[in-house]
């Protein structure tokens, strides 16, 4: 790194920490809360906040990184959290072998409590909301099937979360407040209101589509991984006919947009509107009368906004939400050893990631029978009647009263035993 450049990030340095430091001192409010995370965690835990702290005592900053969780997703909340954000991309590097992140964060962690305040970064947070609200028949199956001692062990702490991948304040602040809970109100960025008015009055319905295919190596990458554009073609041009438009999100490439356009099929992305990916997200939020999605971050801002939704390929299979139809991906069973759907959700329930070699994606036939499934059978029904599968107690969606596995899902996989 040459020397200006260091200069440069030293000033940067200083200015994050000085304007940081200030709003510490300014504020009258006791809580000091520092998060940061993707498109996931913004929605979950700005809207789990004020279940645990009040607004007008807290000041909650989010350490931004780029793309990964922009500005315009954060200030969405402004509403419900007072929440600043802070652009530590520019800063976080290491110097000396330490991380310049890490020592901001400690400073102002010392500064809070000097002043008095209770501060609070995205580990402690969780771990609080925990032992405040945790199921407790939910969390004896997840020690058991995590072969953890059910009883005198500390298991809310920040190494158990982060070894065994447990994030589950978004899931229990919606069990805590179940339906009753009021959908947040949010600031929409006001670039997308002239777009969100034409294609309202156009008298056209429309939904959000998320995919999720991305180039990951690793085992979470891979797991999470989901069926490609193309494979919606007989589920987008079903819903085309019942006069349903698709606003595509999530990662797909020019080559799945020509193949659409080539079968006739309708839909809007980004381009078409001249938006950035962040601002089309926000106006398929808005304007979507449900959501199709694969599993991601992009999911979790319809979760806590209550819509219905279809939610393919996903993984862990304990994973749903509430107002949803769930259809997991397909398991090869190529060992044998499962010998039942109910065996498969009892062993695999609680595996975080699933191998490859386990599991394959739905193809355009299976997510074409989701789709006419959840159009014809759950988007307009007001009580949902669950299945076996959804009332097992190895399910997380078990704590859910309005989301079930497809029937159609169960018989693909039954008939594969």
């Amino acid at each position: 790194m040459k020397i200006f450049e260091v200069i440069q990030r030293i000033l940067l340095t200083i200015k994050t920490f000085l304007f940081v430091f200030i709003k510490i001192i300014k504020t009258s409010k006791k809580n000091i809360i520092f998060l940061e995370g993707g498109f996931g965690v913004i929605s979950t835990h700005c809207y789990s906040l004020p279940f645990v702290f009040n607004k007008k005592q807290s000041l909650v900053f989010w350490l931004v990184k780029s793309e990964f969780n922009p500005i315009e997703m954060i200030n969405m909340w402004k509403r419900r959290v007072d929440i600043i954000p802070i652009n530590i991309s520019k800063v976080n590097t290491n110097f000396l072998n330490l991380n310049i992140k890490k020592i901001l964060l400690c400073f102002w962690k010392i500064i809070s409590k000097i002043l008095g305040k209770n501060f609070y970064d995205i580990w402690n947070f969780d771990i609080l909301f925990y032992n405040k609200y945790s199921v407790k028949k939910f969390e004896l199956l997840e020690r058991k099937n995590k072969n953890l001692s059910p009883s005198g062990f500390n298991f809310h702490n920040e190494k158990n979360i982060k070894k065994y991948q447990i994030f589950r304040s978004p899931f229990l602040s919606q069990i805590i407040k179940s339906e009753k809970s009021k959908k947040p109100l949010l600031e929409f960025d006001k670039l997308i209101f002239k777009y969100f008015l034409n294609l309202k009055n156009s008298n056209k319905n429309f939904y959000m589509l998320y995919v999720r295919k991305r180039n990951i190596s690793s085992l979470e990458g891979k797991a999470r991984n989901g069926s490609n554009l193309t494979n919606y073609l007989n589920s987008i041009i079903f819903l085309n006919k019942k006069n349903y438009i698709p606003l595509i999100n999530g990662d797909f490439s020019k080559k799945d947009i020509k193949y659409l356009k080539k079968k006739r099929a309708k839909f809007l992305y980004n381009s078409n509107l001249n938006l950035s990916k962040i601002l089309f997200y926000q106006l398929s939020i808005k304007l979507s009368k449900f959501v199709m999605s694969e599993y991601g971050g992009g999911t979790c801002l319809p979760f806590v906004l209550k819509k219905k939704m279809l939610l393919l390929n996903f993984f862990p299979i304990t994973h749903g939400y509430p107002n949803s139809l769930i259809f997991p991906k397909i398991y090869l069973n190529k060992k044998k050893k499962i010998k039942k759907i109910n065996e498969l959700f009892e062993k695999k329930g609680f595996e975080e990631f699933i191998k490859d070699n386990e599991f394959r994606k739905l193809n355009n036939l299976e997510i074409y029978m989701a789709t006419k499934e959840f159009y014809n059978n759950f988007l307009f029904k007001n009580k949902i009647h669950k299945n076996e599968i959804t009332k097992m107690k190895c399910n997380f969606s078990n704590y859910f009263k309005t989301s079930k596995y497809s029937e159609t899902y169960l018989k693909i996989q039954k008939g594969l035993f």
